[in-house]
């Protein structure tokens, strides 16, 4: 039981640094390209304009959020090609279990992304399920 309050400490210890090196203009994350807040909150305005501020898969909703198509912790940046904007339903979705329905996005030949809603027990044996669309710019 020790080591958890340690531990927390720890994790208290890092936050304070997060949110001191944020405020001096550093970049959100450390140990792989991030943008300084101000530059990610350019590009996040930049994406809402270019989806005219609705979702970009369902087309409905209001967006409130960027998502990483490809994730940053395995190598995808904050770059315009990267980022889809989603309102929170369809953004839940992009994590979702398979069973649940999960969204998920492979890049066009010709450019942009196309979107399916994939389902079954687990991501080996999943099939799409007939939601699917395009994302181009």
């Amino acid at each position: 039981a020790n080591w958890r309050g340690a531990a927390r400490r720890a994790a208290a210890v890092i936050a304070r640094a997060a949110r001191r090196r944020v405020r001096a203009g550093g970049p959100l994350a450390k140990g792989r390209d991030a943008l300084p807040l101000v530059e990610w909150r350019a590009r996040v305005a930049e994406l809402r304009d270019l989806a005219g501020g609705r979702c970009e898969v369902c087309g409905v909703r209001p967006g409130p959020q960027p998502h990483h198509i490809k994730k940053r912790s395995a190598g995808g940046g904050d770059d315009l090609e990267n980022l889809v904007w989603l309102d929170h339903t369809c953004h839940r979705r992009t994590d979702a279990p398979y069973a649940a329905g999960r969204l998920v996005f492979a890049p066009r030949a010709a450019g942009g992304w196309v979107w399916h809603v994939l389902r079954g027990p687990d991501k080996w044996t999943a099939a799409p399920t007939g939601e699917s669309g395009e994302i181009s710019r």
